[in-house]
């Protein structure tokens, strides 16, 4: 017998992979098989002088409507198991006058066609008997033309729900999932192609089209691999600590599975790790995930979209590598991950982006997923989600999802736990800014003064008889005077305070009227502080704007920041970071010295830092170095004058602005204050925000303006 390629197939085949979906059918949605079969070759470019193999043909009714579609110049092979059914489909092509249909006689795992020589495999309801899948993909993989097709007809849609041994399937009934067969033809060296349901008449099946790539000798494996993976940068940006050992967790496959080599890497020899195998991967119940990383990995395995975690067991960090696509039931999983994350704990999802139109069965025989569909299912799920810093590879892309802030509000404060911090905004008493005492959980550090990002008053250059303190340990001889006041924190007594729940964070708005003029001016400047907590961070982000009343010349405005620091002769802290001075030990603020002695920053005199970051290391209880408390200038330019001075506690103020202003002028700056380990991740952070001025805050999200 002599085989043509069908008409036009290598047009047709770069057309079908060109785009998202092949390109849909015209008409009416098909009534019968004989309507499916039509509308699935015109869908594949399949028609006159075809070759087409109808595996598992049964009494040859697929058979005979392929054969009039290749007309006398293709072929059919119409392959059967049982010799009693290629004889009736031998009679029944001579009955019906089909010459170009050719009865087979296959085995269990290779259907014996000649190799090389089809356009289309075809099987209706057959895959599912198949004891040994691989094996007949294999010779499948043979038996097709560089470019032709595979389709699978069959059931049930979604993942397995009927994982029989292997053995048990010739024999006796057992549907088959659909992500098990695209699994399989993936791992046998063909490429997906598309999900044509829409053409078949019973909405029960799903039909499935792979095709044997353009190139290659022989299989070798799933033609569409993403780059190799390094985790590392990611899990960094997890915090995952070694002490004490944590439990982490990573659901990864293919390449992802390097993850659990990173995460071992991170979490030390003494931490927990869960390989959780996902059941729209599996293809029998006790499958173990492919080369574990770690022989210490605890595997879990999830059963009807939900997960059964060992009591007791909490994750400090949860990767999803190469797998997130996979899930067909996300809410019941991620609602058992988000119920057994530690405080401070984090989701991180690194996947291959696809279309956002793209159905959800799409998504997980792709391989890719939108970013923006796994973006709200986190969310939906409760978690704040945030795009990555860190970059896993080419071609992926990384969300860091943790739990929504936990928001506490009574009459005197509100309360804002991250999952990472805790901290308290006072709407009474010593008001502004985050109360004394905010809680690191990771670490169990807090912060050392009386507040962070507190405000004080407007103030002007030069002496006047105004109240002002001219004493040299408390001011220094730094000639200033009071324009507004009063003192915010100390005196303003109770502020209106507005909480703002948005994926991910939680904001409060504190505002308030200047009261006290000086020199004859009628006071009425406007304040208002902006704080957003974001989901699982160890900091807050911060500004200020103030809406000046009047023109004043050289107009600034005093703040504490990050925050006084409380100490008996260095027993709290190690030492201080100033990004213009670099490391300062603490035995330097052993006696009182005042704001113009040392350490003192001035605009003008020198040039503002890369960065404006002001800092203190902490001690743990018993006497390690702790975390750092931070707090960052966003734009170093808005930076008039900075002290760190002694004088019973070392004394951190800000000035900012320093110019002259006009009434109704706007003026600010905005900040990063919070936990960090270490320089260099104080740096990272900044120079994520760095320039910014303000904070844009809406129940739809938060965003830094520069």
């Amino acid at each position: 017998m002599t085989f043509r390629p069908a008409l036009g197939s290598a047009v047709c085949l770069l057309a079908v992979l060109s785009g998202p979906r092949v390109a849909a059918a015209a008409g009416e949605a098909p009534r019968n098989r004989a309507e499916s079969i039509r509308a699935l070759c015109a869908r594949l470019g399949i028609g006159e002088g075809a070759c087409i193999a109808d595996i598992g043909c049964g009494n040859g009714e697929d058979a005979v409507h392929f054969a009039r579609i290749v007309g006398a110049r293709g072929a059919v092979f119409a392959e059967e198991i049982d010799s009693k059914r290629v004889e009736s489909v031998r009679d029944r092509a001579r009955k019906e006058g089909l010459a170009n249909i050719t009865p087979v006689l296959g085995q269990a795992e290779d259907p014996r066609v000649p190799d090389g020589s089809l356009d289309l495999a075809y099987m209706h309801y057959a895959f599912h008997h198949f004891a040994k899948p691989r094996q007949m993909l294999r010779n499948l993989w043979r038996d097709l033309r560089p470019g032709g097709f595979l389709v699978v007809v069959d059931r049930e849609k979604g993942p397995p729900r009927d994982l029989v041994p292997l053995e048990r399937r010739e024999r006796s009934h057992h549907w088959v999932g659909e992500t098990t067969v695209v699994r399989q033809a993936r791992e046998e060296g063909f490429e997906f192609v598309d999900e044509l349901g829409e053409l078949w008449h019973e909405r029960a099946a799903f039909v499935l089209v792979f095709r044997r790539p353009l190139r290659g000798e022989a299989p070798r494996g799933d033609p569409d691999l993403p780059p190799p993976l390094d985790a590392r940068a990611v899990i960094a940006e997890l915090s995952v600590g070694r002490s004490p050992p944590p439990a982490v967790a990573a659901i990864a496959f293919g390449r992802g599975r390097a993850v659990l080599r990173d995460l071992r890497e991170a979490a030390g020899p003494e931490a927990v790790i869960a390989d959780i195998c996902l059941e729209e991967w599996a293809e029998s119940e006790d499958e173990a995930p492919p080369e574990p990383a770690d022989g210490a990995a605890k595997v879990l395995r999830t059963q009807r979209g939900a997960l059964a975690i060992p009591e007791g067991l909490t994750f400090q960090a949860v990767v999803f590598a190469d797998a997130y696509h996979l899930l067909w039931r996300p809410d019941k999983l991620l609602g058992a991950l988000a119920e057994r994350l530690s405080a401070g704990g984090a989701i991180a999802v690194i996947d291959r982006a696809g279309p956002e139109e793209a159905p959800l069965s799409l998504a997980s025989h792709r391989r890719r997923i939108a970013p923006a569909r796994v973006r709200r299912e986190l969310e939906a799920a409760g978690f704040g989600v945030t795009e990555s810093a860190a970059a896993a590879s080419s071609g992926r892309f990384v969300l860091i999802a943790r739990p929504a802030p936990v928001v506490r509000e009574t009459e005197e404060a509100i309360e804002i736990d991250t999952g990472a911090l805790l901290a308290r905004v006072r709407k009474k008493g010593y008001v502004s800014g985050v109360e004394a005492g905010m809680l690191d959980r990771r670490t169990g550090a807090r912060s050392l003064g009386f507040g962070l990002h507190v405000m004080d008053f407007l103030m002007g250059p030069g002496w006047r008889d105004d109240g002002y303190s001219r004493d040299a340990k408390l001011h220094g001889d730094l000639p200033k005077h009071y324009e507004e006041g009063p003192q915010i924190c100390t005196q303003a007594a109770e502020l209106p305070a507005a909480v703002i729940k948005g994926p991910g964070f939680v904001a409060v708005k504190l505002a308030f009227t200047f009261t006290e003029g000086y020199e004859g001016r009628e006071a009425g400047s406007r304040w208002e502080q902006t704080l957003v907590f974001p989901a699982g961070a160890r900091y807050f982000l911060s500004a200020e704007e103030i809406v000046c009343a009047h023109a004043v010349p050289g107009l600034f405005y005093r703040i504490d920041m990050p925050g006084h620091l409380r100490h008996q002769g260095g027993d709290t802290f190690s030492e201080i970071f100033l990004s213009y001075r670099g490391a300062v030990a603490a035995a330097e603020f052993d006696g009182d010295f005042g704001p113009d002695e040392k350490f003192l920053y001035r605009r003008g005199a020198e040039q503002p830092p890369e960065r404006f970051i002001r800092a203190y290391r902490t001690k743990l209880p018993d006497g390690a170095p702790g975390p750092w408390l931070a707090g960052m200038t966003l734009d170093p330019a808005l930076v008039a004058e900075a002290w760190c001075h002694q004088r019973g506690y070392v004394c951190f103020i800000q000035e900012l602005w320093g110019r002259d202003v006009a009434a109704g002028e706007k003026i600010g700056a905005a900040y990063i204050v919070g936990f960090f380990d270490s320089i260099a991740d104080m740096e990272a952070a900044y120079d994520g925000c760095r320039g910014a001025r303000a904070i844009a805050v809406s129940e739809a999200g938060y965003r830094v303006v520069k």
